[in-house]
């Protein structure tokens, strides 16, 4: 199982943005993503790919950092653009703009299938992480402010697949349950450093 330094380590600084609007032209959908996203860091580059039919309503929001990231799916996650609210999540490899960037970009031609810009799969993929795994997955959430009372946690964690529960176990302290790693591992990735107070972010690690 991945520790929580390796989880965080291995996210990438760049945001899939779903549920888009089909009908806007492609120029305008860029335009649109990158003024709006810009407010959390850098950005680095948007890509929308408007003639696969697969990918039509998607984009990706590529940021000079991590961080910036994290800021854009903590406060944009269902927020309206073009008048559709929007599905925000970590991606899943790296892109061409970062692996340019950081030296590590390959030529598509000697990728292995499917995978990103540096030549390396998603994060289940390297860690041999399986969708079908019949063991699951617990999350501890710590340190947690008076706000965070079992209904909040379980609203927050209840949008995601594969959640099976949640059990308070010290005043501070709860433990979440996903039906599969894999399940656990988006989970976590999207709601690192999610800011349960102005002053209090959400603390997690793999149990």
């Amino acid at each position: 199982m991945l520790s929580a330094v390796a989880q965080q380590q291995l996210l990438q600084p760049t945001v899939h943005v779903g549920n888009l609007d089909t009908s806007t032209p492609k120029r305008q959908l860029k335009e649109a993503l990158f003024y709006r996203f810009a407010r959390y860091g850098t950005v680095i580059d948007v890509v929308v790919m408007k003639r696969q039919k697969r990918l039509r309503g998607q984009a990706w929001v590529v940021f000079l950092s991590v961080g910036g990231a994290s800021k854009c799916i903590q406060d944009a996650q269902g927020k309206l653009l073009l008048g559709r609210k929007m599905r925000l999540a970590y991606a899943n490899k790296k892109s061409n703009a970062t692996a340019e960037r950081d030296g590590t970009w390959i030529p598509v031609r000697s990728r292995p299938k499917n995978a990103g810009a540096d030549g390396k799969m998603n994060l289940g993929q390297q860690q041999g992480v399986q969708e079908t795994s019949k063991e699951t997955t617990k999350i501890l959430l710590r340190d947690l402010p008076e706000n965070a009372t079992e209904d909040a946690m379980n609203a927050l964690f209840g949008q995601f697949g594969q959640f099976l529960s949640l059990k308070q176990v010290e005043k501070d302290s709860m433990i979440v349950e996903f039906g599969t790693a894999n399940a656990a591992n988006v989970a976590y990735k999207n709601l690192t450093g999610f800011r349960l107070t102005p002053t209090d972010v959400l603390e997690m690690e793999f149990v």
